[in-house]
């Protein structure tokens, strides 16, 4: 099974953003990848990560001269607020005008992803920036072993899509990784509790030590769920005191 990660932002945005840049736009191949693109934030493709990129860009540029300081509060994807500048209030954009802010807003966006992974754009994925982490409330806070026992993997997704993975602008660090989705998942059929289905990440122990510590890691990751199955007392455990 697969959620759907089509987002509704590149849908409505993208075709605006593209239409505004001017006919001449250095980025050609950038910008016949994004034409061509089907609006899904699939993880192994880079149109989704050139997309986040840009608009990345874009809203830092619309705002940043009028928040200052006050951007990193704002800065997070606001497909509204910008279809309406691109659309009706072209005075937001700089004295230049919306197309030249589109246009170095791309190139911005184009040579930070070639900062961060080089210059073949086609080997560019959105998984490589959008990862999921979980991190340990112990563990996370121990050098070392937070990169060892710190369970990630690339997801798919975003703030608007059915799987929804949202990222955080204003991270210079990791701005297009995965912050926020389900990490409980269930299917309930009130009618036949017994065939209810679920999916918790990245396992059901705590305990790095277990086999189950990030066993669901993957399951959640493709969107597959278990069932209790006949028996749900899952075992006994006996204290005897001593």
């Amino acid at each position: 099974m697969q959620a759907d990660v089509t987002s509704l932002m590149a849908r409505d945005l993208l075709p605006l953003m593209l239409r505004g840049l001017p006919h001449l736009s250095r980025d050609a191949a950038a910008i016949a990848a994004l034409t061509a693109w089907d609006d899904r934030m699939v993880r192994n493709r880079p149109e989704p990560l050139i997309f986040a990129a840009w608009l990345r860009e874009v809203t830092r540029a619309l705002f940043a001269p009028k928040l200052g300081p006050l951007l990193s509060d704002y800065w997070a994807p606001h497909p509204n607020v910008v279809r309406a500048i691109l659309t009706s209030h072209p005075e937001w954009c700089d004295k230049a005008g919306c197309p030249a802010l589109l246009a170095a807003a791309l190139d911005h966006a184009l040579n930070g992803l070639r900062q961060r992974y080089g210059d073949d754009m086609s080997a560019w994925r959105w998984g490589h920036a959008h990862r999921a982490v979980f991190r340990h409330a112990l563990w996370s806070r121990l050098p070392l072993l937070d990169r060892i026992l710190t369970p990630t993997i690339a997801a798919p997704g975003a703030s608007d899509t059915l799987n929804a993975g949202a990222f955080l602008f204003s991270d210079e660090s990791r701005p297009f990784g995965d912050r926020l989705g389900p990490v409980l998942r269930m299917i309930v059929d009130t009618s036949d509790l017994d065939a209810a289905e679920f999916m918790i990440v990245p396992g059901q122990s705590g305990n790095p030590l277990s086999s189950h510590w990030d066993d669901l890691l993957r399951p959640w990751h493709d969107v597959h769920y278990v069932t209790f199955g006949d028996d749900a007392s899952g075992g006994r455990l006996m204290l005897v005191p001593r």
